[in-house]
């Protein structure tokens, strides 16, 4: 499925004045789809943790009124592109609970911020990290917005992960698509 590209971004998206990309208005970014099944095709995800009912990445999923936070995610195979902003290091601290559980894989798609608290306490030497090349363009509606103005990174915890190895994820740009720059 090709990744559909905007002519310019709408209110709050990635872009200010100028065109320069800095900060976001709001937390709810799609996943593209292109980095999405890259990740599926490898841990066949049964539960989208923190979407929407219009952006579900699996048919089982979590909104804002299911409190993706609250709930037991024991047992599943896990997606989770969480709301941006100060609340991450509460789902970085929820996946790592939940990918200690039996039979649980999560990966969490994070901007890579390793100046933070979140990442030392709860990804770096506990999850298995793995780079997205370039800038992510998310999702608005389906269409792929400005890139954001951070790099990215997945952190898997649980079954099938390997706790302190570092990789990179080919972005769709690398491979001659639009999903990042």
């Amino acid at each position: 499925m090709p990744v559909k590209s905007a002519a310019a971004a709408p209110p709050g998206g990635f872009t200010g004045a100028g065109g320069a990309a800095f900060s976001s208005a709001r937390g709810d970014w799609e996943t593209p789809a292109w980095l999405f099944l890259a990740l599926d095709s490898g841990f066949h995800f049964t539960l989208d943790a923190a979407s929407s009912d219009a952006n579900a990445k699996c048919e089982r999923h979590l909104t804002k009124r299911d409190d993706g936070l609250a709930a037991d995610w024991g047992g599943e195979r896990v997606w989770v592109n969480p709301p941006y902003g100060r609340g991450v290091g509460a789902w970085a601290r929820k996946a790592a609970i939940e990918g200690a559980k039996p039979r649980t894989t999560v990966a969490l798609l994070v901007a890579a911020r390793t100046d933070t608290e979140w990442f030392y306490r709860y990804i770096l030497g506990h999850a298995e990290i793995r780079l997205v090349r370039g800038r992510i363009r998310f999702e608005l509606a389906g269409v792929a917005q400005g890139p954001a103005p951070f790099p990215s990174m997945v952190a898997v915890f649980g079954e099938g992960a390997a706790p302190g190895k570092v990789s990179s994820i080919a972005n769709a740009a690398a491979r001659g698509g639009k999903g990042a720059s």
